[in-house]
């Protein structure tokens, strides 16, 4: 055996984990490149929403919580291509809470009512009609 085949056997052993790993992750995204974990979450209102849809986004942890921001980018890393904006300004606004017994204050709190559950702690919201 040569000096180049040596060489050339080092460099396909090398390429062999990288591509291993390329493989494993692939399956584990869905067909838009989404997780499948953080798809599954939000599959079911992904499907209800329009793909045009502005949503506003609300949570029961503090904004400057970094759980709330983690869970924050993730739903808006799931719903492409609708926008998802903290706040309650939007028509619609996602509830996506930690514990979803405070989902009633939380719409008390803003003036916001229940559309749909999409789970115990997933809920699309609308704002109240004024009187």
């Amino acid at each position: 055996m040569n000096w180049r085949m040596v060489i050339g056997l080092i460099f396909v052993i090398a390429a062999i984990g990288p591509a291993r790993e390329i493989v494993r992750n692939a399956r584990d995204l869905r067909h838009d490149g989404v997780p499948a974990e953080l798809g599954a979450r939000y599959a079911a209102l992904a499907a209800y929403l329009p793909m045009d849809a502005r949503l506003g986004y609300v949570s029961d942890l503090d904004a400057t919580d970094q759980k709330a921001r983690d869970a924050f980018y993730s739903a808006a890393y799931a719903l492409p291509p609708r926008i998802v904006h903290w706040g309650t300004d939007e028509p619609l606004v996602i509830a996506d809470l930690s514990d979803g017994s405070k989902l009633p204050a939380i719409c008390s709190e803003n003036h916001l009512r229940v559309v749909r559950m999409f789970g115990p702690d997933l809920a699309l919201l609308e704002a109240e009609p004024r009187q």
